[in-house]
């Protein structure tokens, strides 16, 4: 699922992870 991990990185407060 790396296309999940393109869209965290997007989005960290989504992950929680600056």
């Amino acid at each position: 699922k790396a296309q999940i991990t393109e869209s965290r990185a997007a989005l960290p407060s989504c992950v929680g992870k600056p």
